[in-house]
């Protein structure tokens, strides 16, 4: 008899996309970074878009937002602050703000501070022996792709990505 207990959304596999004619690489954030990370960025970036108003973000405020489990989001701001680049305050008007201006915190010093790194750093082939004097087939394109993906980690800040989302219409229509 088949298991039939509920699946959370998280759990199911995504649905398959038809392949692209124009043979282009789509590389979006999951399986890039760990689950925490993603709520770490999406909980950066909301605690950026609301400090024009003044007050800190409460943790629940963040999770019911953006619809992560209080629990899990809670463990991740906690790390943030751990690492310096979130503050906390206690007590009715507390909560969470940046410790310093979203335009100095990159993408690349919030991975390190959740300790995810986003580079692969084996052969994608599974060789045992892959570096620039023996590369394997994918070696040019992988350490090229690493390098780009590097790069923009390390140049793309929680302002930029909180400025984007505010300007876009599917912001405007949940906010």
């Amino acid at each position: 008899m088949a298991d039939l207990k509920p699946t959370r959304s998280r759990d199911r596999e995504p649905p398959a996309e038809e392949p692209s004619d124009d043979h282009s690489v789509v590389l979006g954030p999951a399986g890039f970074f760990k689950r925490a990370t993603e709520c770490a960025m999406q909980a950066m970036v909301y605690i950026s878009l609301h400090a024009s108003q003044g007050r800190p973000a409460s943790a629940l405020e963040v999770a019911r937002s953006l619809n992560l489990p209080h629990p899990f989001l809670l463990t991740a701001l906690r790390t943030l602050v751990e690492r310096g680049l979130l503050k906390s305050s206690r007590g009715r008007s507390g909560g969470f703000v940046l410790s310093r201006p979203a335009r100095d915190i990159s993408l690349h010093q919030l991975s390190l501070a959740m300790n995810d790194s986003p580079v692969h750093k084996g052969c994608m082939l599974g060789q045992p022996e892959c570096d620039p004097d023996q590369p394997c087939p994918m070696h040019e394109f992988w350490s090229h792709l690493q390098e780009t993906f590097a790069r923009e980690m390390k140049s793309t800040s929680i302002q930029s990505l909180a400025d984007a989302l505010a300007e876009s219409d599917r912001y405007r229509r949940r906010g």
